[in-house]
C-alpha cells in the first residue's frame, strides 16, 4: 500500500520576507521599518482606546498615610479617652455597632443593620456581624457590648462616659444579639451606639481600679479598620511614632496599607514637620492660629457642629426687650465678621443651627438702617451726644469672650458696629479658664462671644431648656420659654425622625424669633492631605477626632477592571 506524505507549507515564510527585505536598498528599508512601527503604534493606540473605553479605574491596595497631631499618646482607650490625640486614635484602631459615614450619618458598622426599636421606643435590639472579629481574630460577640458598657457605668473605673450610661441597660439575646433599655424615650440615644467596644477577653481579668494603669491603654486591642503595627518611644517611654497596619479583616478593608503617626508638642512643630516631609498630612481647628502651607496642597474644609455666637444675657434690663436684641442682630453682617476674625477656617451663619448644618445657609447684610428704626421704636433714643438714651440711662453692654485671636477680633469688630448705633459698648477679653469661672458659669455678662458645640444629633436641651439657665447648664442666654421647653422636651422623646424634624423646624423659628442669640458662623476642620491622596470625599464630621474613620475610603494607587 503506497502512502503520499503530503508537506505542510508554513502560512507565513519568514525566510522569504528575509529575502525579499535584503534586496531592499538602505532607504527602502528604512521606510519599511517606520511604516512598520506606525502600524504597530496604531494597533497599540487602537487596543488602548478600546481597554479604557470599556474598562474602569478603581482603588488598588498599598501607599500610606503620614499624618501629624499635636500631643502625644496617653490613654488610647474608648471608655477613658479625652483628648484629641487618644480619641483620633480610638476612632482608627476601635470600632462600635454604628459608625458615621463621610456625610456624618450613622450607619453599621459591628451591627448588621439599623436596631430594631421597641413600639414604646424604649428597647433597641441590635444584631451582630457574624463575621466581626478582633484584631487577633477572636470573635465579637454580645458579651464584649456587655462587658464595655458594664465597665463606662461602673464607678470605680472613672469613665467619663458614666453619665451618658447611667440610665441604660443591656442585656444579652444570643451570643450575637443585644437589647439596650432606656429609662425613657430618647431621640438622641442612637448616638450613643457609636461608642467603640472593648474586647472582653482581653480586659476581664483586669480589676476596675487598675483600668488606668493597664498596658493595653498604649497598646490597645481593637477591631476597628486599622491595628497598632509599631510604636516608637524615647528611653522615657514618650512615645513619638506609631504605625497602624490596614486590617484584612475588618468589613471594608482600607485600601491603604496603613497610617503612620507622628506627635508634636505644639502647632509651630507639626507645620515644621510638614515642610520638612516628615508628614504629609494634618488637621487645623477654625482656633488654631498657626499659618497653613501655602503650596498647591489638598485642603478640605469640613463642616463641625460648632458655632460662634454673640449669646445675649436675657435677663440684663437692657436686653430683655426682643425688639432691642432683634436690633443688635441687624445691625451684624455674620460674612464680614467671620472673614476678618477667623479667615477661610468657618462658613458664616446666621441661622439657628440645630445638630449638624451641612449646607451653606445663605446669610443675610447687616442693616444698620433698620437696627437704628428698631432701637428707636424700643424707646432708646439718640441724645446730643450720639449715645442711646432712655428713661435717663444710656444703652450699655458688657460684652465678654475669650483671648483667642479669632474671638478677640471679632469683639472688637461688634464693638465698633454697635457703638455706631449709639450702644455703650465695654469688651471683656479674658484667658478661657477666668471666662469660664468669672463670666459663664455665674452668667456674669451683658452678651457673650463663644462657641457652642452640639453634635449630629439636633437636641439642643442643654443649649434652651429653661432648666439649663444656671450652671452647669449651658443655656448661657439666661433664657426661659414654656413652649419652647416643650418643643425641646416633645423633640427628644421622639424616636420618630419626621416627627422631630418637624418639632425642630418649630423651635428653629421660635428661637429665631426671640432673639437670645445672634449666630456668625459654623466652624470647619481644615484637612491638609497629600494631594496623591485620593478618596477623601468627607463633607461633615461631627467631631474631628473621627476623621480617620474614613481613611478606608482613601486610596494612592489604582488599577483598571473590565466593565
Amino acid at each position: 500500500m503506497n502512502t503520499t506524505t503530503h508537506k505542510t507549507e508554513n502560512f507565513f515564510n519568514f525566510s522569504l520576507v528575509g529575502k525579499v527585505f535584503s534586496l531592499l536598498r538602505t532607504v527602502e528599508k528604512t521606510i519599511v521599518g517606520v511604516l512598520i512601527l506606525l502600524v504597530a503604534l496604531a494597533v497599540y493606540w487602537n487596543w488602548h482606546i478600546y481597554y479604557v473605553n470599556h474598562s474602569s479605574t478603581i482603588p488598588a491596595r498599598g501607599g500610606l498615610l503620614i499624618e501629624g497631631l499635636v500631643g502625644r499618646p496617653e490613654v488610647i482607650n474608648p471608655i477613658l479617652a479625652t483628648t484629641p490625640t487618644d480619641l483620633t486614635l480610638v476612632h482608627a484602631i476601635f470600632s462600635g455597632l454604628y459608625t458615621y459615614d463621610e456625610g456624618s450619618n450613622l450607619t453599621p458598622d459591628l451591627a448588621t443593620a439599623l436596631p430594631e426599636i421597641s413600639s414604646d421606643g424604649k428597647s433597641y435590639t441590635v444584631h451582630i456581624r457574624d463575621n466581626a472579629v478582633w484584631h487577633d481574630n477572636t470573635a465579637v460577640t454580645a458579651d464584649d457590648v456587655l462587658f464595655t458598657i458594664n465597665s463606662i457605668q461602673n464607678e470605680q473605673i472613672g469613665s467619663p462616659l458614666r453619665n451618658l450610661w447611667l440610665a441604660t441597660s443591656v442585656t444579652k439575646q444570643d451570643d450575637h444579639t443585644v437589647v439596650f433599655t432606656t429609662k425613657d424615650v430618647s431621640g438622641p440615644f442612637l448616638q450613643n451606639l457609636t461608642q467603640p467596644l472593648l474586647p472582653e477577653h482581653v480586659w476581664r481579668n483586669i480589676a476596675p481600679e487598675n483600668f488606668k494603669l493597664s498596658k493595653y491603654n498604649t497598646r490597645p486591642l481593637g477591631c476597628g479598620p486599622f491595628a497598632i503595627h509599631q510604636i516608637e518611644q524615647d528611653s522615657d517611654k514618650t512615645i513619638n511614632r506609631i504605625s497602624l497596619s490596614s486590617f484584612a479583616n475588618y468589613s471594608h478593608p482600607a485600601k491603604l496599607d496603613g497610617i503612620t503617626l507622628v506627635f508634636y508638642e505644639n502647632g509651630e512643630d507639626l507645620i515644621s514637620g510638614y515642610k520638612s516631609s516628615e508628614i504629609t498630612s494634618f488637621g487645623l481647628s477654625a482656633t488654631d492660629t498657626v499659618e497653613e502651607p501655602q503650596n498647591s496642597t489638598q485642603k478640605l474644609r469640613i463642616p463641625l457642629p460648632q458655632y460662634q455666637a454673640v449669646f445675649l444675657n436675657v435677663d440684663r434690663a437692657n436686653l430683655k426687650d426682643v425688639t432691642v436684641r432683634s436690633a443688635l442682630r441687624t445691625s451684624l453682617d455674620s460674612s464680614l465678621l467671620s472673614s476678618a476674625a477667623w479667615g477661610n477656617r468657618v462658613k458664616p451663619l446666621d441661622i439657628v443651627p440645630l445638630g449638624l448644618v451641612k449646607n451653606a445657609p445663605e446669610t443675610k447684610a447687616a442693616n444698620t438702617v433698620e437696627a437704628s428704626k428698631l432701637l428707636d421704636k424700643a424707646g432708646w433714643k439718640l441724645n446730643s451726644t450720639g449715645k442711646r438714651i432712655k428713661n435717663g440711662s444710656p444703652l450699655h453692654i458688657t460684652l465678654a469672650t475669650s483671648n483667642s485671636t479669632g474671638f478677640t477680633l471679632a469683639s472688637q469688630q461688634i464693638a465698633l458696629v454697635w457703638e455706631s448705633l449709639g450702644v455703650e459698648v465695654k469688651v471683656e477679653v479674658l484667658p478661657a479658664s477666668d471666662l469660664i469661672t468669672n463670666y459663664v458659669r455665674p452668667r456674669n455678662y451683658d452678651a457673650l462671644l463663644f462657641s457652642e458645640r452640639l453634635g449630629a444629633d439636633p437636641d439642643t436641651f442643654a443649649f434652651w431648656h429653661g432648666s439649663q439657665v444656671k450652671d452647669p447648664g449651658l443655656n448661657v442666654s439666661n433664657f426661659s420659654s414654656p413652649s419652647v421647653d416643650k418643643l425641646i422636651t416633645d423633640a427628644r422623646t421622639s424616636t420618630s425622625s419626621a416627627e422631630r424634624t418637624s418639632l425642630y423646624e418649630k423651635l428653629a423659628s421660635a428661637l429665631s424669633k426671640q432673639v437670645p442669640a445672634i449666630y456668625l458662623n459654623q466652624s470647619l476642620f481644615t484637612y491638609v492631605l497629600d494631594p496623591g491622596l485620593k478618596g477623601a470625599n468627607i463633607t461633615s464630621l461631627v467631631d474631628p477626632t473621627w476623621r480617620l474613620a474614613q481613611a478606608i475610603n482613601f486610596y494612592t494607587n489604582t488599577s483598571r477592571v473590565w466593565r
